[in-house]
């Protein structure tokens, strides 16, 4: 886990010396450690890539001497996905009606699917059920 690094110009082993970590804007799923600066997550669930992709904190140090001096800078911890979505496909059922004259080849339906994921985790495929009666009669191309 990457932590934070803070430099101080102060006089070493002063009040001014001794800071803390905070968050300027508290979330409900991260926290940082007063003493290490460490930032963990707190609550898994509560992220989600799909509504928000990137998180922004907004962490402050401050010393303890008279008077604190503050410091702030931005982190942004960017969600990666997790395949917790299944995909759609636009028709739930479809009936067709095919010419026994009908040319080897002959395009029969488009479909389409989609899933929310993203990367690898939205990659669709479409197969036969095992159950096909007519394996060597159709093919799906992608």
């Amino acid at each position: 886990t990457p932590t934070p690094v803070v430099t101080d110009g102060d006089q070493p082993d002063t009040p001014n010396t001794n800071i803390t970590y905070s968050l300027v804007n508290p979330s409900t799923n991260f926290e940082i450690d007063p003493i290490t600066g460490t930032v963990t997550c707190i609550n898994g669930a509560g992220l989600d890539r799909e509504t928000t992709p990137l998180v922004v904190l907004n962490l402050r140090v401050t010393d303890h001497g008279s008077p604190p001096r503050t410091s702030t800078t931005r982190l942004e911890i960017t969600l990666t996905d997790v395949n917790d979505f299944a995909p759609s496909v636009n028709n739930s059922a479809v009936t067709l009606s095919v010419s026994e004259a009908a040319l080897v080849n002959t395009g029969l339906l488009g479909l389409t699917a989609i899933d929310p994921d993203s990367g690898a985790n939205a990659a669709v495929t479409f197969v036969f059920s095992p159950t096909n009666p007519f394996p060597a009669l159709f093919d799906l191309s992608p």
